[in-house]
């Protein structure tokens, strides 16, 4: 397993939208540029600040190409893979390594099925360790 150590500031980036509720991929461009020009060594992108659980799949990935296109490798690049499937957590994982971000974060599923078996009615500790295990296996821990 490889571990990398991030240093310096790292910030959780918002992400822009226009009025009609379409992404705004000027405006991601703008702050990853503004944060890299003004001290922040690493972003980390799609987590709650910047509405990662509110966007579709399309534009997580296509907000992790242009912040990896943006400033990747001048700056370290976190993407929150975190979602309602293990799924669709692997799928954007998996795209995160193919467009060059330095690391991946995620949350196991949430709003899931009920389980009353489970600890709170949550995921199970096999369903855990599912996720945990693939994400093993693909090199992400």
């Amino acid at each position: 397993m490889m571990r990398i150590k991030f240093g310096g500031v790292v910030c959780p980036m918002i992400t822009p939208f226009t009025k009609n509720g379409e992404l705004y991929e000027e405006g991601v461009k703008n702050v990853a540029t503004f944060l890299k020009e003004n001290g922040v060594r690493g972003l980390f992108i799609c987590g709650i600040y910047g509405l990662g659980p509110a966007m579709t799949i399309k534009q997580r990935k296509r907000v992790a190409e242009l912040t990896v296109e943006q400033v990747g490798g001048s700056r370290d690049v976190i993407i929150q893979v975190g979602s309602t499937t293990i799924e669709t957590t692997i799928e954007l994982a998996k795209h995160a390594e193919d467009v060059g971000a330095d690391a991946v974060a995620s949350t196991p599923p949430f709003y899931f099925k009920y389980d009353p078996k489970a600890p709170f009615g949550a995921l199970t500790e096999e369903e855990i360790a599912k996720l945990k295990n693939k994400l093993t296996e693909l090199g992400f821990l």
